[in-house]
């Protein structure tokens, strides 16, 4: 299979984003802004509120169309009160994508918000091309 095609099928693959996992700092001052929930679920909105940061820090103008294609499942996840939500990796690479932009400028009061979610989604990748590799490697024939 071509590598055009994998990275077609990589895209379109389904993953669970679970906005409690990345390791995110809620100070006391933060809880004022939120609902009066968990701690599960301050961290899980700090982490939407971070994606929702970082997509407009990106995006200071607006976006295109084109763009505005994986950036629409992502809001109605971030405005969900669901703790979890299926995207696909080409989502998520569209996501980190945007913290690789060079002109990328972050308020300070979401520095550590947005790093943490950086972290979540370089591990979020590594994590399927592990399972793709373990998937290629049981559908080997054996030597």
């Amino acid at each position: 299979m071509g590598e055009a095609k994998l990275a077609k099928i990589f895209e379109a693959r389904p993953v669970l984003f679970d906005f409690t996992k990345p390791k995110v700092v809620v100070g006391s001052g933060d809880h004022l802004n939120m609902s009066q929930t968990s701690q599960e679920d301050h961290s899980s909105q700090a982490v939407k509120l971070a994606i929702k940061h970082l997509v407009g820090a990106a995006y200071p103008q607006g976006m295109s169309l084109k763009e505005s294609d994986h950036w629409e499942l992502l809001q109605e996840c971030c405005n969900a009160p669901e703790t979890a939500a299926e995207l696909t990796m080409g989502e998520v690479e569209w996501l980190r994508d945007q913290l690789d932009k060079s002109d990328l400028k972050i308020a300070s009061s979401y520095i550590q918000w947005v790093r943490a979610l950086g972290r979540y989604l370089k591990q979020l990748k590594g994590d399927e091309e592990d399972k793709i590799a373990a998937e290629k490697a049981e559908a080997a024939p054996a030597a």
